[in-house]
């Protein structure tokens, strides 16, 4: 297939640039969480993080980042957390991945699966400190 006729996902996995490629699309939903989305950034985003999975379904980077933005486009929380847990199942060392699992078992209030990710996040070097005191001061204060 001539390189014009296909994707832009397909030429940068043919490429060493795919590599770059990845580090953009993980610096752009970074900057989306710090900002809290532009809207139609943030669908753009999820139309190539689509692409990408389509392209490999093992991209951890691409699953969390994409259950990361479902959950920040206030879709299915369900369905975003699969995603995640789909990245940290493929990528179990990964801080990062972990920390965005936790945070959507946090707006699920299930408090103990995201205290473990937590905990395992900070323990991969992913500073979770924040989330972890929190909850254990609710289950401090619901204790008494």
């Amino acid at each position: 297939m001539p390189e014009s006729e296909k994707k832009p996902t397909e030429r940068y996995y043919s490429t060493p640039y795919y590599d770059s490629y990845q580090k953009g699309i993980t610096g752009a939903v970074m900057t989306l969480d710090e900002k809290n989305g532009d809207k139609i950034l943030e669908n753009l985003v999820v139309v190539i993080l689509n692409d990408v999975i389509e392209q490999n379904s093992n991209n951890a980077a691409a699953l969390s980042a994409l259950g990361c933005l479902f959950a920040s486009l206030g879709e299915n929380l369900e369905i975003a957390t699969i995603f995640c847990q789909q990245s940290v199942d493929i990528a179990p060392d990964n801080g990062l991945f972990r920390h965005r699992l936790g945070r959507l078992y946090l707006k699920e209030n299930q408090f103990d699966d995201a205290l473990r990710q937590f905990k395992e996040a900070d323990r991969l070097g992913y500073d979770s400190r924040q989330y972890i005191e929190q909850i254990e001061n609710k289950h401090i204060s619901r204790a008494s």
